[in-house]
């Protein structure tokens, strides 16, 4: 279990570099259980971001019956991105699978 103040991803960043550094480059590590779901999921967050903002669009683009009106309306999502980061920063919250969902939520 980890020590109180550490997330899961400074853990395994942290047994990245200890990999790096003592063994050699042919050793590999092998994720399980929450170290696993943790790694699988940060692989998949920009296209899930991707796909999120292009069914908005597309769905902004039906409702406004224009492909320029949703293009403005777009543009505040990175303003909104930007702002909920800094809020989980001054916050001192980490990016975990919540926030993450919250910030799908948040293009929508």
């Amino acid at each position: 279990s980890l020590q109180e103040g550490y997330s899961i991803g400074e853990a395994l960043d942290y047994l990245d570099q200890l990999v790096v550094d003592n063994l050699p480059q042919e050793a590999t590590v092998d994720y399980k259980g929450e170290s696993l779901d943790y790694r699988s999921n940060q692989s998949s967050i920009l296209m899930i971001f991707g796909l999120a903002m292009l069914i908005v669009y597309l769905v902004l683009a039906a409702q406004f019956e224009s492909f320029v009106h949703p293009l403005v309306v777009m543009l505040t999502v990175p303003l909104g991105l930007a702002g909920a980061l800094a809020g989980l920063l001054l916050a001192g919250e980490t990016l975990n699978i919540y926030s993450q969902l919250a910030l799908i939520m948040l293009i929508g």
